[in-house]
């Protein structure tokens, strides 16, 4: 497998998300509502779903 290069990646105003196969009308909804909820929690100071972060 091949290390990823790339100057857009590593710039600090850029936060790469997952692939998310969202193939249907319901899926870019629900995937958009969440992401919604995500960030709309992170703004009140809460990381909601984070799989490494320190504690």
């Amino acid at each position: 497998e091949v290390e990823f290069q790339s100057a857009l990646a590593r710039h600090p105003n850029v936060y790469g998300t997952h692939h998310i196969g969202a193939s249907t009308d319901q899926a870019q909804a629900a995937v958009a509502s969440g992401v919604i909820e995500i960030l709309d929690a992170f703004s009140r100071g809460n990381i909601q779903h984070c799989v490494n972060m320190d504690t």
